[in-house]
């Protein structure tokens, strides 16, 4: 008899547990890299559902608008390289739960200064500049637009690299970019 009100009360508590596990909204959590113009938004739920992502601006207008059909969790990246810098509300809504972030959005981002230097004999300086670690990519094309040379440098501060592209046709074109893609230097 005494066993069976323990199991009684076990089971009682169990379903307690699991109604207050059911009862706690969704998971989000919003991570952006400082510099970059996208947000990436991460999102986990108990059950499957239709998600609905808008970000707003401060007068409620909507700005971007998604939708996410049949989920428990995404990842979905939100650019805000077209808008003004300032703060935005993002917005997620299941249907039973909406979650608003705040974020405060700038266009500031540590400069990178890039150049690239003719030293003759088809001989060429890259020197790069930047406040702490990027990584840059290095695209080096001939002439007819073949690829000569590619790579992804880890930098710290100040790069120098000399390139010797003498195996190229004609006068080398170079692309310098950061990880967002942004241009830093072209010849």
């Amino acid at each position: 008899m005494k066993t069976k009100a323990v199991f009684a009360a076990l089971l009682l508590m169990i379903g307690v547990v699991t109604v207050k596990a059911g009862e706690r909204g969704p998971s989000l959590t919003i991570s952006h890299k400082d510099g970059s113009s996208i947000f990436l938004v991460n999102y986990r739920a108990a059950q499957k559902g239709d998600v609905k992502i808008s970000v707003k601006d401060q007068l409620g207008r909507v700005l971007i608008s998604e939708s996410v059909k049949s989920v428990s969790a995404f990842s979905i990246p939100v650019n805000l390289k077209d808008v003004d810098a300032g703060v935005y509300d993002i917005e997620v809504d299941n249907g039973n739960d909406k979650q608003v972030h705040i974020l405060d959005y700038s266009l500031e981002t540590p400069s990178t200064y890039a150049h690239v230097t003719s030293l003759g004999n088809k001989k060429y300086l890259l020197s790069v500049e930047h406040p702490g670690t990027e990584k840059i990519n290095v695209r080096i094309l001939d002439d007819s637009g073949s690829l000569v040379f590619e790579q992804a440098q880890l930098i710290e501060g100040n790069f120098a690299r000399v390139y010797n592209v003498k195996h190229s046709f004609g006068a080398p074109s170079f692309e310098v970019t950061d990880e967002e893609g942004r241009v830093l230097a072209t010849k």
